[in-house]
């Protein structure tokens, strides 16, 4: 049982919730109610969600000697030697067939966006981590790779609106993730390279601008006369609130509250930031689908 609790631990399910982005396209399509376009995002979904968890595995393997100096990846399955290098090995080459397969059933292109963003982590694991800025624009990237195979999966269109403002609030979530580590990391640079490069006054110019740019981008993308007339409903803006609250909500923790800043980890574990994305993602539903 402790030896499958490693296995668990070590594929990360709980990051699959950033996958969750992958599903944005069948309610901004309109299709939320079509049977046959959720089997395909559904697939989709474990598809891709198997084949980052494979990525997770294999950054571990190779980062276990820093992992184990590291106050919090220390505790890692693989870097504190729960599973072997040979179990975490075997593992890898299962989640990455398994999803790449599973990929493939649903289409050949959401195979190809699959595999595209496992060598985009692969890069990011090997050498793209390493470079100042060249960093947390990989991880954006990666969450618009996200939304973009949801919508190939289902073939329909996404507004170049959205996909920036996911964009530009992936660059926000890492600007904050380094703040973080920057703070709560001794001899940070030790850790992560590319922190080093960083230091707390720079990220404090460049989370202000991410945060702005994010907002207004959000609110041109409600205001877009093309998405209004796609939509049928001028009150698209009426979501604007959330946006700023989740966003004011999230600045609040980074700056007082005692964590290294993971998205994933402040997104379940608080509950008026979960309480927020909830009210916006039904708005976003009943605005396209009620009123």
């Amino acid at each position: 049982m402790d030896k499958l609790k490693g296995y668990v631990k070590v594929m990360r399910i709980y990051q699959w919730i950033k996958n969750l982005i992958i599903f944005s396209p069948i309610i901004f399509s309109k299709n939320f109610f079509n049977p046959n376009d959720w089997r395909k995002i559904l697939l989709t979904f474990i598809g891709f969600s198997l084949v980052a968890s494979s990525s997770y595995v294999l950054n571990d393997i190779v980062d276990r000697e820093k992992d184990r100096l590291h106050p919090v990846k220390k505790n890692r399955p693989i870097a504190s030697g729960k599973v072997s290098i040979i179990e975490a090995t075997f593992l890898f080459i299962f989640l990455f067939v398994a999803g790449l397969y599973i990929s493939y059933i649903v289409d050949k292109g959401v195979a190809l966006f699959t595999l595209s963003y496992f060598f985009l982590i692969l890069l990011y694991s090997l050498f793209l981590k390493k470079m100042v800025f060249i960093d947390m624009i990989t991880i954006a990237i990666g969450f618009d790779i996200r939304a973009l195979v949801g919508a190939y999966a289902i073939r329909v269109e996404l507004s170049s609106w959205l996909v920036i403002d996911l964009f530009l609030l992936a660059l926000f979530l890492a600007a904050t993730k380094r703040r973080q580590e920057l703070i709560k990391l001794k001899d940070a640079d030790k850790h992560k390279k590319v922190l080093s490069y960083y230091s707390l006054s720079m990220i404090d110019q460049i989370i202000p601008i991410l945060t702005s740019t994010t907002l207004i981008s959000y609110i041109i993308y409600t205001l877009s006369p093309k998405v209004n007339t796609y939509f049928g409903t001028n009150y698209f803006y009426l979501t604007v609130p959330f946006v700023v609250y989740g966003i004011f909500r999230y600045l609040y923790i980074i700056y007082n509250k005692d964590t290294f800043g993971d998205p994933t980890y402040l997104l379940i574990h608080d509950w008026p930031l979960i309480l927020d994305i909830v009210l916006w993602g039904a708005s976003i539903i009943a605005l396209i689908y009620v009123f």
